[in-house]
């Protein structure tokens, strides 16, 4: 009965319906619904404007470094990221002149940003009128220079 159980539960998903039967249209209607935010309310700006660097560079400032700055920065946040169970995702889009680093579940992957993350949050935010109308934007998954296997010696 117990061996009757197992199987049973590792062919059906929760509510009972075979994982299997799961048509194409099915498994995107879940994406849909999973991918349908960010798991971190906060974004971060990936690229360093121009303008900014020559400022830095032509003077005298001590500090952080910008590019030092946002390193740190997208580290700390792909680090947070990955704690909730998500992967970070860089939108370079007319509406994220700056690009924009965005955490997502890990199921979601670039067609579902592009897809349904990206303008859904564009229509949230106003700048789109129909969240199911098309924008362009691309899309690239970011890593973290852990994940790298580096030997130096």
């Amino acid at each position: 009965m117990a061996l009757f159980l197992a199987l049973a539960s590792a062919a059906f998903g929760a509510k009972g319906e075979a994982v299997h039967s799961l048509t194409a249209t099915q498994r995107r209607l879940r994406l849909a619904t999973l991918c349908r935010a960010p798991l971190l309310d906060e974004s971060l700006p990936t690229l360093i404007p121009q303008q900014e660097m020559e400022m830095w560079a032509s003077t005298d400032v001590p500090g952080t470094a910008p590019p030092e700055a946002r390193l740190e920065a997208m580290s700390l946040f792909w680090e947070q990221c990955a704690s909730r169970g998500g992967r970070l995702w860089e939108v370079l889009a007319p509406q994220a002149p700056g690009g924009l680093a965005l955490c997502v579940p890990a199921a979601c992957g670039q067609r579902e940003v592009l897809d349904f993350l990206w303008p859904r949050m564009l229509h949230l935010q106003g700048m789109l009128n129909d969240r199911n109308a098309s924008t362009p934007a691309t899309v690239t998954e970011l890593g973290h220079w852990k994940q790298l296997h580096l030997d130096f010696v």
